[in-house]
């Protein structure tokens, strides 16, 4: 019986120190796990469905900008989700308790502060046989690269409307440039005609209106080129009420009084 009992005291300590030792390992493994997920800015979380006791990691915790002794709860960890992606976030995880389906999700967020962020919500089941037995997962703080792909795509917007106003531009000076070809045989005809002898009063009026009216069309036509810079522009001084006036007819007809 004492040989039993110093055996039976011998097993229990070498269970005690392999007990420790696996202690020990597993909180390196939690620290070692805690520091890479700050270094990477990634976090960590686990549910158990039965309790639906949640855990976050430190770096979780960071992001939600909450105390380091917070302690979660699944309803309130809906709440810090924006209203209208609540309901996305517990549609993802009544599925994965239901039928193991896993999540990959980016959504609007608000931290405890009640700072605006983008964050990335990633999760899976846990099976022991055929259950879900816990649902786990990772989260992160995406906001820059989300603020930076919004950025992106306002760019590539300007730029497709660049390209757009890029080619009207060219149209237009395609255009103004045969109509200023047009315009010039116009004014020479008009112009020759003025010089023929003859003219009645009446006529030599007409000629002048329309030489009048195809210099004013033909100055469009270069600010038209000029715009479409297919020609030099050449800067002088305007009288802008004078030059205004001058198109009130045509302005009326382009934009509204």
């Amino acid at each position: 019986p004492v040989l039993t009992a110093i055996g039976l005291l011998m097993d229990a300590h070498e269970k005690d120190i392999s007990r420790q030792a696996t202690e020990r390992m597993l909180r390196e493994t939690e620290d070692w796990l805690e520091e890479t997920g700050k270094v990477a800015e990634v976090g960590a979380w686990r549910m158990e469905v039965q309790t639906s006791q949640l855990r976050w990691s430190a770096q979780t915790k960071r992001i939600h900008e909450v105390p380091e002794d917070y302690q979660p709860i699944l309803s309130e960890a809906v709440e810090f989700y924006a209203p209208e992606a609540r309901s996305v976030i517990e549609q993802a995880v009544r599925e994965g308790i239901e039928t193991g389906k896993p999540w990959d999700l980016e959504l609007p967020f608000v931290t405890a502060k009640g700072r605006a962020r983008w964050v990335r919500a990633l999760g899976r089941a846990e099976y022991t046989g055929d259950t879900v037995t816990a649902i786990y997962g990772a989260f992160q703080d995406v906001t820059d690269r989300h603020n930076a792909e919004l950025e992106r795509e306002k760019l590539h917007r300007q730029f497709l409307q660049a390209q757009k106003l890029e080619s009207i531009g060219r149209l237009a000076g395609g255009i103004a440039h045969d109509f200023n070809n047009m315009l010039a045989v116009i004014l020479g005809h008009s112009e020759m005609a003025l010089l023929s002898s003859g003219l009645s009063e009446q006529m030599t009026a007409h000629l002048r209106a329309i030489q009048t009216a195809g210099q004013r069309s033909a100055d469009l036509t270069h600010q038209l080129l000029a715009f479409a810079r297919r020609q030099h522009a050449i800067p002088q001084k305007v009288d802008l009420n004078r030059t205004a006036q001058r198109m009130l007819q045509l302005l009326r007809r382009s934009i509204s009084e």
